[in-house]
């Protein structure tokens, strides 16, 4: 799976004025019925547009992972878990779950192999032992240089049937739709974002 924290910092990258607002304040929010579902007009009454979106991410990250495999011995966790840090600094396991959408066992089984390979290293939390900060090496941060071009070249090939403007346009709405996940109760909250630089509101 690849890692939505570059997605995230692409963002921080152009950001704005850090809001302070609270978890109410979801950019879903905005409208009190939500938006008008069966108006859509390829996905609705016999399908779904949320399956779509999960269908194309199978497309994009399928021959993707293969190819970080066979070339890199590269698991899609450990690319999830060596994206996150690469683009966020420091993070602790539960953050990248957090961020990533990864379950525990499967960020966990990332960083052992990161670690025995020397591409990360963990360092104890000395105020609460059961914690442990992670943090990227130069033969981590080295190895994903080479596998960002892989991502890029997967994007283009994908989204190539799309215009500048509707590129710009879908860029615009994914963010908005991942970062009214993490204000609402099932995502990082906004101070987490905060905490990442990264403002909870386009």
């Amino acid at each position: 799976m690849v890692s939505i924290a570059p997605v995230l910092h692409a963002h921080k990258r152009h950001p704005k004025k850090a809001s302070q607002s609270n978890r109410s304040a979801a950019p879903s929010a905005a409208r009190k019925n939500g938006p008008d579902f069966s108006r859509l007009r390829y996905f609705g009454e016999s399908g779904w547009l949320g399956y779509a979106v999960v269908l194309w991410g199978y497309y994009f990250k399928n021959r993707l992972d293969a190819e970080m495999y066979g070339r890199f011995n590269m698991l899609p966790d450990e690319f999830s878990v060596l994206a996150s840090l690469y683009d966020c600094g420091t993070l602790t396991a539960k953050t990248i779950c957090d961020i990533t959408g990864r379950p525990k066992n499967s960020v966990g089984r990332g960083v052992r192999r990161l670690i025995a390979s020397g591409r990360i290293k963990s360092v104890t939390n000395p105020d609460d032992r059961r914690e442990a900060h992670l943090s990227i090496l130069p033969e981590g941060r080295k190895l994903y240089e080479r596998l960002l071009p892989l991502c890029r070249e997967r994007e283009r090939k994908l989204m190539q049937s799309l215009t500048t403007e509707e590129l710009v346009q879908f860029d615009r709405l994914l963010m908005k739709i991942i970062l009214a996940f993490h204000v609402s109760d099932e995502g990082i909250g906004p101070q987490a974002l905060k905490d990442l630089g990264i403002p909870d509101k386009l």
